[in-house]
């Protein structure tokens, strides 16, 4: 069970650099105007020039409101520190302009659309928010989107179609804007699901393509056909969870009726347990579990069913694990024991076995008093669920020798105290306990008995959900009163000495004694309580002051058992036993063969020896280096003669095991380098615990290892040479983590370094290496780390992790040299051998990715800019090549103009096709600053009775109402 250990300190800020605010700049005042003609040419070479800036700007659609004067100045500041050029126009000055009709329609009709008016007031305040240049691209940009002839691909039929994936239909519709209109596609219903998966594809900027990008349309259509929309908004929610990463690290998957399964599940555990909750206490193979099993309703009503609430907390989702396995292995709910006997003595019925909770119950109904009464003190706490569901626990709570209670889920102590006295007089023998067993996580001086999540589940910085514990502290004066007034009670309520109730009988004239309970023993189920934590700062450089100051310490702090022997002497009650561990320990037996309370280990056989025998046998790093650090202190030379001697023994085994190879290299660091500094072997107390919870996947993370960085070169050199652990190689997170902190502790070179990018890419994706990559710690590092040494794709993994969650500036530059060193004309994608969507995983696409770098055109852009050189996406009405490139969208709208909008077969006002009532609606299909494309099926008399195509409606005639 793992030791509590010192909560990581938070690094300090960095001062914030504080820049001069830029001043202010009055507006240009404009020159006089030239002729329409050169104005237009000098417009037009600005822009060939240098307005791509000013283009980019331009293809942001902005509105003009009531607050235009302070959007202008602002707008007029921003340009002034940019250098822009500053030239706006009214319509009327940008109208003179344009030569053609053609190019005066366009303005027009952009203007109307945006502004929504058919007022010049508002047409000018909304033209008073860009260049003349700008005004100039967004009209070339509609005027370049026609007149194109590019060859029509070739449409996929319906059996092509469905085999496509979700993120090939996309760009299928994207490349071809009027796909609808293939004649191989069935009309009805396939048309209209395969528009819903292009929604749901496109929605909040493709939001959910990252994590359903490779799943089939054929398994997107059926499950359509079969659950309706349902499915997609559990898809949406799935691909929400995968994309995060919380409140569930959530796996990507192809299988598209397990997303939806996960998204449904998903969407009824988030309200019933909080995002908290299950950031803290949900892993992605419980969540799978539970859905697998069908336990989420079961587990939803538990939670919200039982007071007080069960508490879900282990960090490795061991609390979903045990109520899985109540529920499905044993058969039982738990929440069936709220109507029992032991309601009130148990709070989460689901941490034990049906086994133990049924004898429990039976237990609690037996008060003949004829067995030895042994009570467990269990704490309400877990942070790691190490005390679930124990087979050791099971077998003392179902020994027939002995009646065995127990309480678990108290908030204070004073409920524990005040059940002991009441369960002793009903229970106990002569109202006696013979044995009791604290059990719960633990150190030297604390053990965890009571407590609560704070605030019903918050989350410190490492991610863990904060506890408000009463745990029995001798830490401090009211704290260690509290222990003592727990002890005493127990002492008062357990069985006396034969001796003295010999003597008792005997004044009392008494001639046949009742019998006595068999064993009187304490057992601390939990670690380190036998061991000491040294809490003050040794001297460094003086080895017998700080000997001194151990065995000053030693006298005055004593560990849990130690203190409680003491009590028990106090109370002449010496005949009780106790006992405890040196070290943390996992689950082992608690029963000798004489049925006392006990911790027996075949891994770990000398957790209750002296400290001497465990550093020789002992196999947890930080009992071990303990009990090295309180033999190092003792006065006699002979005695750390003979320390030494057991330390250069093991140092020679060369162990492979993880937990034996940290003690080893830990034990020649302190040898070698610090065997008089009594401050150091202090510190590895520290690290030995650090690494050794290592192993555990929830605790492989850098903030983890707080203790480790503050000691400075003692760190650095234990973390240097733990690579011929097994461990090492068959755990990568593990090599991966302790590189990082090599890295921050700054004292090894570039050597960890490279080795961190070459274990990035070996064993990781962006996915897996995100829950043990510390960006926010790295940050400074990223620089460095993408510019020196080391694999290739461990760079790549780095950057593109850098970037999407991050948006480091570095990572970003380094994905641009990347793209750069392809050969032209190939720097808009990635080399495809790089695998980039499969680098990523789930937590964003390549074409994301190439969006965000300026790389690829945005589809979800009101007005994407027009390539370079177009390549037509849309064939009108009887054209046999694609002779536009307009922006693919897939939009719903309703005519909003009042009498109706007229529909054309192309977009020129001469080729009207029908008109449409107000509040008709139309699917959008692609769009530019004057035109909605949209779905129409022709009729009989023009192409054929129901034929689907593509007709154009003025974009200021309609509203959109979904996209």
């Amino acid at each position: 069970m793992t030791s509590r250990m010192t909560t990581r300190p938070r690094p300090a800020k960095a001062a914030e650099s504080v820049g001069k605010p830029a001043p202010s700049v009055a507006p240009a005042k404009r020159a006089p105007r030239a002729s329409p003609a050169v104005q237009r040419l000098a417009d037009l070479q600005r822009l060939a020039a240098g307005g791509v800036q000013a283009a980019a700007m331009g293809d942001v659609q902005r509105r003009a409101d009531s607050s235009a004067p302070a959007q202008r100045a602002r707008v007029l500041q921003r340009r002034s520190a940019e250098r822009a050029p500053l030239q706006f126009v009214t319509y009327d000055q940008a109208e003179a302009t344009l030569r053609t009709t053609e190019e005066k329609t366009a303005l027009r009709g952009w203007v109307k659309a945006t502004t929504r008016s058919n007022k010049k007031r508002r047409w000018d305040q909304m033209l008073a928010m860009y260049s003349h240049a700008e005004v100039i691209a967004k009209v070339s940009h509609a005027r370049d989107q026609i007149g194109i002839a590019t060859p029509a691909p070739t449409r996929p039929d319906a059996a092509a179609v469905r085999t496509m994936t979700l993120q090939e239909f996309n760009t299928h519709a994207t490349e071809q804007a009027d796909w609808h209109a293939n004649p191989a596609l069935p009309k009805k219903p396939i048309r209209d699901h395969l528009r819903e998966l292009l929604f749901f594809a496109r929605t909040n900027n493709g939001a959910a393509l990252p994590a359903c990008d490779e799943m089939r349309i054929h398994d997107l259509l059926v499950a359509l056909k079969k659950h309706g929309d349902e499915a997609l908004r559990s898809l949406r929610k799935y691909a929400d969870i995968v994309r995060r990463g919380e409140p569930i690290n959530l796996k990507k998957t192809t299988n598209v009726k397990a997303a939806i399964d996960w998204g449904k599940n998903a969407e009824m555990l988030i309200p019933a347990f909080g995002d908290n909750i299950l950031k803290g206490a949900m892993t992605e193979d419980a969540f799978v579990t539970m859905v697998d099993f069908d336990l989420v309703d079961g587990v939803i009503d538990y939670y919200q069913s039982v007071k007080p609430t069960p508490i879900f907390q282990a960090n490795n989702g061991r609390d979903f694990y045990s109520y899985a396995q109540i529920s499905h292995n044993d058969g039982k709910k738990p929440k069936d024991y709220k109507s029992t006997i032991i309601a009130d003595k148990i709070r989460n019925y689901h941490r034990f076995t049906k086994t133990a909770l049924d004898r429990l119950v039976i237990n609690y109904g037996d008060k003949s008093k004829a067995k030895p009464l042994t009570l467990i003190v269990h704490s309400s706490l877990d942070h790691n669920g190490a005390f679930h569901r124990d087979p050791n626990l099971d077998a003392v709570i179902t020994n027939n020798n002995m009646l065995t209670l127990m309480i678990e889920g108290a908030t204070t102590l004073a409920e524990v105290q005040g059940d002991i006295g009441p369960l002793a007089q009903a229970y106990g023998r002569r109202g006696k306990i013979d044995q009791v067993m604290l059990a719960g996580h633990g150190g030297a001086q604390l053990i965890e008995v009571a407590g609560e999540l704070r605030g019903g589940g918050q989350l410190n910085r490492r991610g863990e959900l904060e506890e408000v514990n009463e745990d029995i502290d001798l830490r401090g004066r009211s704290k260690r009163r509290a222990a003592r007034a727990l002890f005493d009670e127990l002492l008062r309520n357990m069985d006396e000495d034969p001796a003295m109730l010999e003597k008792t009988g005997k004044s009392l004239g008494s001639t046949k004694l009742p019998p006595t309970e068999p064993h009187r023993r304490i057992l601390f189920n939990a670690c380190l309580t036998a061991s000491n934590d040294i809490g003050v700062a040794l001297d460094p450089k003086n080895k017998a002051e700080a000997r001194r100051q151990i065995r000053g310490w030693l006298a005055n702090n004593q560990n849990l058992v130690s203190f409680l022997i003491g009590r028990a002497a106090a109370m002449s009650r010496s005949e009780v036993t106790v006992r405890g561990s040196v070290a943390s320990h996992g689950r082992l037996n608690m029963l000798a063969d004489d049925d006392s309370l006990d911790l027996i280990s075949a891994d770990d056989p000398k957790l209750t020896a002296s400290k001497i025998e465990y550093v020789k046998h002992g196999t947890e790093p930080m009992g071990v280096m303990r009990a090295v650090l309180e033999c190092w202190s003792v006065a006699e030379e002979k005695d750390r003669a003979l320390l030494v001697s057991r330390m250069m023994a093991r140092v020679a085994n060369k162990s492979p095991e993880w937990n034996l190879a940290v003690i080893e290299r830990c034990m020649y660091v302190a040898m070698r380098h610090y065997w008089d500094n009594g401050k150091a072997l202090r510190y590895l107390t520290f690290i030995a615990g650090e690494l050794s919870h290592a192993k555990s996947e929830s605790s492989c993370k850098v903030a983890h290892f707080a203790n480790t960085r503050q000691t400075n070169f003692v760190g650095a050199f234990v973390l240097r040479d733990l690579s011929r652990a097994t461990a090492w190689t068959d755990v990568p997170r593990i090599a991966l983590v302790v590189h990082q902190v090599r890295m921050l502790l700054g004292k090894d070179g570039a050597g960890p370094g490279e080795a961190f990018i070459n274990q990035l890419g070996a064993h990781f994706d962006c996915r897996r290496a995100r829950r043990f990559v510390d960006l926010a710690e790295l940050r400074p590092l990223i620089g460095t780390l993408l510019g020196g040494a080391g694999s290739a794709k461990g760079k790549l993994v780095l950057a593109l992790l850098s970037y999407v969650k991050d948006r480091n500036a570095t990572a970003k530059a380094h994905l641009e040299h990347v793209l750069d060193a392809r050969p032209a004309p190939n720097h808009t994608s990635f080399d495809p051998t790089l695998r980039v969507g499969a680098l990523l995983n789930g937590i964003s696409t390549e074409d994301e990715v190439l969006i965000r770098l300026g790389r690829k055109p945005d589809p979800f852009a009101n007005a994407a800019p027009a390539p370079a050189d177009p390549t037509g996406n849309l064939a009108p009405r009887g054209e046999e090549l694609n002779t536009m490139r307009l922006q693919s969208v897939n939009w719903e709208a309703t005519i909003s103009k009042a009498g109706g909008a007229s529909l054309y077969t192309k977009p020129d006002a001469a080729s009207k096709v029908t008109r449409l009532k107000r509040n008709a609606t139309v699917k959008i299909i692609a769009h530019n600053e004057l035109w909605f494309a949209v779905a129409y099926s022709y009729g009989a008399g023009l192409v054929g009775s129901g034929t689907p195509g593509t007709a154009f409606v003025l974009r200021d005639q309609v509203t959109v109402t979904r996209r």
